[in-house]
């Protein structure tokens, strides 16, 4: 059983140092040894800001001044559209003089309550339609604040008649607590892994909060879906159009102070990422997605991070209780780090160290990654708005 034993807890930890560390070392090695360029240049078409909302009140018509002074100041953004989730403009102070004072701000209400993915279904519609329909969708969401110049040099990427989507780059305000440190720190690997990804050939996915797409690659959103963000970038890769990550359209965040509510924003991406095959079964398919092999190793590898690393502890604990070599330091040290992680995620609120807050995060995937799995095992997915 010893060699049993040792099989498993050395492909548990391959496969942990190949999703965490050599699919993006990888990655990094191709993207600099034969990266793909694209061509760039000033837009020349129509571009629209699809905005959908719940509850967002003062802040939405905050978030559309900012993109209409952005505009102003010669941002190629043509309309700035909003779409209400079960709530009319009377429910937002402000909305309705704001679109009647100004011709480039759009407002579809829906009086039901349908969820984002029909809200933006709705929004596509509406702003692809008509006598000079958007060439160009600027999504984002209203949480985040738009930089300066961030739209041009998104929408400059689609000089490339190859590229489909065009993804920006989520920054975090400076960050002041532990949990606040840990998120930007995990969130730096991300944005270094997508970098690669995108100088390779694509990314799976975009950034939620800011990323363009042309409309003609659109297709409507399935009303039960999670990761809107994920499933129409994926509908042009799938047309063999490049999603790019382009740094330098920024999009600014603020990450939150818990791990609770981190954790709440995570689940529903992380249980996005199990149900996207069932509503595109072209994902998993060798032959019909051109980047399979990065979504595999990227979005589904991620999802199997606890089980490996359980079954890494559950194997060095059965060497250990076997008494074989050095596997009882080894059985120890390994539980040591996961109580120094489990603390590290109770004490980031109030200790501002970047390196508590990292172990912290680590201890706050898992458990976010193992809730994510088990609603997928009950396939109960439901359809819940994140900022």
């Amino acid at each position: 059983m010893v060699w049993l034993w040792c099989s498993l807890f050395g492909v548990a930890v391959a496969a942990l140092a190949w999703t965490y560390a050599g699919y993006p070392l990888a990655m990094e090695v191709w993207a600099r040894v034969g990266p793909r360029g694209h061509r760039t240049g000033a837009f020349g078409g129509k571009a629209a800001a699809l905005m959908a909302s719940r509850g967002e009140g003062e802040r939405l018509v905050g978030k559309i001044r900012e993109l209409l002074a952005l505009a102003d100041a010669g941002e190629p953004l043509a309309e700035v559209w909003a779409g209400l989730d079960g709530e009319g403009m009377e429910a937002v102070p402000g909305l309705a003089e704001l679109a009647a004072g100004d011709a480039r701000v759009r407002v579809l209400e829906f009086a039901e309550r349908r969820g984002k993915p029909s809200v933006l279904n709705g929004l596509m519609a509406a702003a692809g339609s008509g006598a000079a329909p958007a060439d160009v969708f600027v999504m984002m969401d209203v949480r985040q604040r738009i930089g300066p110049g961030a739209a041009g040099k998104l929408l400059e990427a689609f000089a490339d008649g190859g590229v489909g989507v065009a993804s920006g780059e989520l920054v975090y305000e400076t960050p002041g607590g532990g949990v606040q440190k840990g998120a930007q720190s995990y969130w730096s690997y991300e944005k270094r892994l997508r970098l690669a990804e995108s100088r390779v050939w694509a990314v799976p996915g975009a950034t939620g909060a800011f990323y363009a797409i042309r409309r003609e690659l659109c297709r409507p959103l399935p009303p039960e879906t999670l990761d809107d963000d994920v499933w129409l970038p994926m509908q042009a890769v799938l047309a063999g159009k490049r999603c790019l990550f382009v740094p330098g359209a920024v999009a600014w965040d603020v990450a939150e102070a818990r791990f609770d509510r981190e954790g709440r924003r995570k689940l529903r991406t992380l249980a996005g990422n199990w149900q996207l095959p069932g509503l595109e079964p072209r994902l998993l398919s060798v032959r019909g997605n051109p980047i399979f092999f990065r979504w595999l190793f990227h979005k589904m590898a991620r999802l199997l991070t606890p089980f490996w690393s359980g079954l890494a502890v559950a194997s060095a604990g059965a060497l250990a209780w076997c008494g074989v070599g050095w596997w009882r330091i080894v059985f120890a040290a390994m539980v040591a780090g996961m109580l120094l992680c489990a603390a590290s995620a109770l004490a980031a609120r109030r200790v501002k160290s970047r390196l508590v807050g990292l172990l912290g995060t680590v201890w706050t995937l898992h458990a976010v990654l193992l809730k994510a799995a088990w609603i997928a095992a009950r396939g109960k997915y439901e359809v819940r708005w994140k900022g």
